[in-house]
C-alpha cells in the first residue's frame, strides 16, 4: 500500500466518515471537495495570520502569572506556535458529492498547554469541593 500511494502522489487514502472504511481519492478532487468545505459561507479567510500577536498576547499574560507560578508551571503552559491544522473525513453516507465532515484540531497549539494545566487546577479544586452553600457540586471536565 505504501509503496503504491508513494509511486502515486496524486492519490490520496482517507478515512470514511461513521465507518471503519476508507477511500481512494484523486487530490485535485480531495482539495475541491475541502474548498467546499471551507468556503466563505462557513469560514471567514483570513487576510492576514493573526499567529504572531496571538504568541505575543499569550507570552505577556504568561509574563504576568510568573510571580504566581513555579518556573516549572511557566514551562508547562508554554505554547506550540502552530495554526491549528484541520482535516476532513469523506462522508460516503451521504449523496454525491460526497461532503466531507470537517475536523479543525487544537491539540499542540498555543492554548492547548494551558487548557491542560487548567484543567488539572480545576480537577484538584473539585475533589476538594463536596458541597458549596448547601448545593452538591457536580464537575465534567473533557
Amino acid at each position: 500500500m505504501q509503496k503504491f500511494l508513494n509511486k502515486n502522489k496524486t492519490v490520496k487514502l482517507i478515512r470514511v466518515d461513521k465507518s471503519k472504511n476508507i477511500a481512494f481519492l484523486n487530490s485535485d478532487d480531495y482539495h475541491v471537495h475541502v474548498e467546499i468545505e471551507f468556503s466563505c459561507s462557513k469560514f471567514t479567510r483570513l487576510d492576514d495570520d493573526p499567529t504572531l500577536s496571538d504568541i505575543s498576547s499569550f507570552k505577556n499574560m504568561i509574563d504576568l502569572l510568573r510571580p504566581f507560578i513555579s518556573d516549572t508551571s511557566a514551562h508547562q503552559i508554554s505554547s506550540n506556535h502552530r495554526i491549528k491544522p484541520s482535516y476532513g473525513l469523506f462522508k460516503r453516507h451521504k449523496p454525491e458529492p460526497h461532503p466531507l465532515r470537517v475536523f479543525i484540531e487544537s491539540q499542540g497549539t498555543i492554548t492547548s498547554d494551558i487548557e491542560s494545566y487548567i484543567i488539572i487546577i480545576l480537577t484538584k479544586l473539585a475533589s476538594d469541593i463536596k458541597e458549596c452553600d448547601g448545593f452538591r457540586v457536580k464537575t465534567v471536565f473533557v
